[in-house]
């Protein structure tokens, strides 16, 4: 048995960056990061690590009040980015040393439907109005971007103050910092935990147990099955779905090296292509997204084909020959109305952080912060309406969310090669499609807007008998709650 003032379960970054701002604030403090070594099935070992909140917004990024608050937190984070490094490397050897890597270059191409453009169009007007630098380029001077020429950009922008990072080599160099100031690792899968005594026991796959005064749980997607044996507080959180993602690391071309991160505008199921150079040379091309009910931890055939697919005819055909040198599989955090999960429940001392989906790498400066501060009971910083049990935080209504939906729906045919036939036409197909998803609302009851995510989910899954009631539960019961404002 390990006994320990905090036990965090979780080690990936929001794991990890929550104990080096509490080991910053508290360096007495006993803290027990708790997770497998391989972080199988973690968002964070499987991302790309961007930097960058402008080349993640939608149309619906500034819907309302709460959506712009969400992105305004990822746009604090965008500005913190250089200090951590800069902190960071004060702490390490220079060999061990990151530097970020700064530049994005953003293309918009015909591959997808109107939500690109539009997405696109939201990108330049927030770098507008917050006054962040830009240039609109032409795309034949990006170095590594070769693509087809019926694929070739319409537009192409480069934000010299986005960039990324190499997630893996960052966390193993906070991992290192961490066991020096003597936060302990138990490389162990958490099974469950349970309250004991006047705090926690996190139950453990190799039959032992962490006994903590408080407890943290940061485990992405995994949150939810350890917070499914607590019903008491689980019925009262919004529930945790597995936004699954599959990458790829790739040679680079030799003789035309990819040297920034070139990426789309994001897509249907609000996930754009990507590429970004890592530090052993290699190319992170990445990624797709697909809410499912269960994590996944094995990459799927069809999905790595079409990534690889669009990596090489929308970046470069020459990737063609290049040898894939590893595939991943990561689980993002997706909450029933995809805002996070910050803060304490009322099982005193029992902490939740996760609900971040794919930004929770960027935005972890400012949400390791902000639960440290609660943890020794300071002042927040970042005030939030995000606590753990709450109401759903509506953004649209059943009406917009129908319309997103079909939007992102004729956008993934598109993206997958669909030509809509002579004889019809795209508003036929669109037709069929709201007749459906009306029938789906309609038949079981539904009102609250549902994001375009979790209804693609129910849409593509094989096990509708499964879907169903799982979402009449979790959006049926909420809905008779009162919507934070």
């Amino acid at each position: 048995m390990t006994t320990v003032d905090l036990s965090i379960v979780g080690n990936g970054i929001l794991g990890l960056m929550t104990a080096f701002e509490l080991s910053n604030k508290d360096p007495n403090l006993k803290i027990a990061v708790i997770g497998p070594a391989d972080r199988k099935g973690g968002a964070s070992q499987a991302s790309g690590a961007m930097l960058g909140c402008f080349g993640e917004i939608t149309d619906q990024t500034f819907v309302n009040d709460q959506a712009e608050k969400r992105f305004m937190m990822a746009y604090d984070a965008h500005k913190r980015w250089p200090s951590v490094i800069e902190k960071l490397n004060s702490l390490v050897p220079k060999e061990h040393q990151q530097e970020i890597n700064q530049g994005t270059f953003v293309v918009l191409n015909p591959c997808s439907g109107q939500i690109e453009s539009d997405s696109f169009r939201e990108l330049l007007s927030a770098l507008e109005r917050l006054e962040e630098p830009y240039e609109e380029i032409d795309p034949r001077i990006i170095e590594g971007f070769n693509p087809n020429q019926n694929l070739r950009p319409l537009r192409s922008i480069v934000m010299p103050n986005e960039g990324s990072l190499d997630s893996r080599r960052f966390m193993s160099i906070v991992k290192s910092l961490l066991e020096q100031r003597g936060v302990q690792f138990i490389e162990q899968k958490a099974l469950g935990f349970y309250p004991e005594g006047s705090g926690y026991a996190v139950e453990l796959e190799n039959s032992e147990t962490v006994q903590s005064s408080k407890c943290l749980l940061a485990a992405g997607a995994y949150t939810q099955d350890l917070l499914d044996a607590h019903p008491d507080i689980a019925d009262k959180i919004p529930h945790l779905f597995p936004g699954v993602g599959f990458s790829t690391n790739i040679e680079q071309v030799p003789d035309n090296p990819i040297r920034k991160v070139i990426r789309t505008p994001n897509r249907a199921g609000a996930c754009g292509l990507h590429v970004v150079p890592q530090s052993d040379g290699s190319l992170y091309l990445g990624a797709s997204n697909d809410v499912y009910l269960r994590p996944q931890t094995l990459p799927m055939t069809g999905i790595v084909h079409f990534l690889l697919e669009c990596g090489i005819e929308q970046i470069n055909p020459a990737l063609y020959r290049s040898q894939l040198l590893k595939t991943r599989t990561g689980n993002r955090p997706v909450t029933a109305d995809g805002f996070p999960l910050i803060g304490e429940t009322s099982m005193e001392g029992l902490y939740i952080l996760s609900g971040t989906y794919r930004d929770g790498f960027h935005k972890s400066p400012v949400l390791a912060e902000v639960i440290a501060e609660e943890i020794l009971g300071e002042e927040l910083t970042w005030k939030h309406n995000y606590q753990p049990e709450r109401d759903l935080i509506p953004t649209v209504d059943k009406e917009a969310a129908i319309k997103v939906y079909l939007d992102h729906l004729i956008a993934a045919y598109y993206e997958h090669g669909w030509r809509a036939p002579k004889i019809s036409s795209q508003d036929a197909t669109r037709q069929i499609a709201e007749e459906k998803i009306r029938k789906f609302y309609d038949t079981h009851g539904f009102e609250f807007g549902i994001s375009a995510e979790i209804l693609l989910m129910h849409e593509l899954d094989s096990k509708p008998e499964e879907t169903v009631p799982l979402l009449k539960r979790i959006f049926l019961e909420k809905e008779s709650l009162t919507p934070v404002a």
